[in-house]
């Protein structure tokens, strides 16, 4: 039987013309509300992307916010061939027209921060983006999990003095560092997430067995579109890191307001970054690293992608299973099928 091929979606930009019964005000509100969707860190990421955009449409007396989707192809495709930028910038950029196009450009006075007003197939952009990733295929660049067994590492040399610090703030810096790692391994959490924890987020709780953990509210991140915070578990041992990391690092853990690390994003990738270099670890370190660590320990241990995806508050099992890829291989079907053949069962189930 023929596959039946999938109708073809054009995705379209809104008319500058509210729908018939709405106004203007109306699509301000539908406007303002999509746009709490979007990290504010991220609206910066696009208003830089589009302003090169605009920078590129200007000499060619192309209005930036009434482009056709061929000038969208051709600037993506010349930042991929001519520049030699990454897919994941090339499709940044691709993001940050269509959100533009959606709000208004962000140069425009708010009175007249206006949505395009013209169609644009921007199914053909996609198409291009996807010609692009395939057209080049390699694999999305990972960071090398942080696992129980490399944070044991860290904890070990941690508290060794880096060049030129003194006894003080090597302690400080030991104690910062740890109680980061042991917080993003607990909770898999995302960098914008730890950098927005705050002390009233976290309530230290005892279960009917007198154990003492944390039970956290997450901050909400970039993904997590329906708007509800997760919650996260905090063992002892990380409860003990935070406490010394306040008293060390003069921190007020009574102000439910205080950020309970204080720095941004890229910090925490740096700070990660150092400690696993301080610990004589090898690999490809950053800020999303104990997160991918704690995933792959915890199939390694057995828990299902499912258990796996809830924990990291992952909506897709591709991106959870990528990360974890590794260690699922050992419980794969050919791994399985070499074992039977190993002990011999292959040919018993074979007659």
């Amino acid at each position: 039987m023929p596959r039946r091929k999938s109708k073809r979606r054009i995705v379209r930009m809104p008319v500058g013309d509210p729908k018939p019964g709405l106004t203007h005000e109306d699509m301000a509100l539908v406007k303002k509300s999509l746009q709490s969707t979007i990290e504010d860190s991220t609206k910066d990421v696009y208003r830089k992307h589009f302003s090169y955009f605009k920078d590129w449409c200007l000499p060619r007396d192309v209005d930036p916010m009434e482009a056709y989707a061929e000038h969208v192809q051709v600037y993506l495709s010349q930042m991929f061939w001519i520049q030699r930028l990454s897919i994941s910038s090339v499709q940044c950029a691709a993001s940050a027209i269509k959100k533009t196009w959606l709000w208004g450009d962000p140069d425009a006075p708010d009175d007249e921060r206006k949505p395009r007003t013209s169609d644009c197939d921007w199914e053909a952009v996609l198409d291009l983006v996807g010609g692009l990733r395939k057209g080049r295929p390699h694999r999305p660049a990972q960071a090398t999990g942080l696992t129980w067994a490399r944070f044991q590492a860290v904890l070990e040399k941690a508290w060794e003095p880096m060049e030129g610090e003194s006894a003080r703030k090597a302690a400080r810096r030991a104690a910062f560092d740890i109680a980061l790692i042991a917080v993003k391994k607990d909770l898999l959490t995302r960098r914008e997430a730890s950098s927005e924890l705050a002390w009233g987020n976290i309530a230290f709780k005892k279960s009917a067995e007198g154990e003492i953990f944390g039970a956290v509210t997450i901050p909400l991140g970039k993904t997590d579109r329906d708007g509800r915070p997760q919650m996260g578990y905090l063992c002892i041992d990380t409860l003990a890191y935070l406490q010394r990391m306040a008293e060390l690092c003069g921190r007020d853990i009574r102000d439910p307001e205080e950020k309970v690390f204080g720095i941004g994003g890229r910090q925490i990738s740096n700070r990660i970054k150092a400690a696993c270099k301080h610990a004589g670890l090898k690999g490809s370190f950053s800020g999303h690293s104990p997160r991918v660590g704690t995933a792959q320990d915890l199939k390694a241990m057995g828990a299902t992608l499912l258990e796996v995806m809830q924990s990291g508050g992952w909506s897709s099992p591709k991106v959870a299973a990528r990360y974890t890829e590794g260690e699922a291989l050992v419980d794969g079907t050919i791994a399985r099928y070499h074992r039977m053949l190993a002990e011999g069962r292959f040919a018993a189930l074979n007659g």
